[in-house]
């Protein structure tokens, strides 16, 4: 994006865009950008501590420039609209948000058991 380019040209320039653009290190356009540009940490005050947009802090609020996305279906019967809205609902769907960066509102679980013997 154009906000890119300025920030890298413009010493002293901030630049605010989606997660999404600097999440996925296996594109190369992610790692092109993060070659360009600094991600800074965000504090939500003075008192808090700073945080990246990582996932994590994204899921817990910690991090401050969040913003939920609806998908809102006027669709009174089986459609596009509806087969759409399912997708994006479903396993695969809800995979393709993670992937992407941004927080699923069915997060996966992955169980871990750690054996300490």
């Amino acid at each position: 994006p154009e906000v890119i380019e300025y920030v890298a040209t413009h010493k002293n320039a901030l630049g605010l865009l989606s997660v999404n653009w600097i999440s996925d290190m296996d594109d190369s356009l992610t790692t092109n950008i993060l070659k360009k540009v600094k991600v800074l940490a965000i504090q939500k005050d003075t008192a808090s501590e700073a945080f990246k947009a990582y996932q994590a802090y994204i899921k817990t609020k910690d991090y401050p420039f969040t913003r939920n996305v609806y998908m809102i279906n006027r669709q009174t019967r089986a459609g596009l609209g509806m087969g759409f809205v399912s997708f994006v609902a479903g396993d695969k769907g809800q995979l393709m948000i993670l992937k992407a960066g941004l927080i699923p509102s069915i997060a996966p679980v992955r169980m871990v058991e750690i054996n300490t013997k």
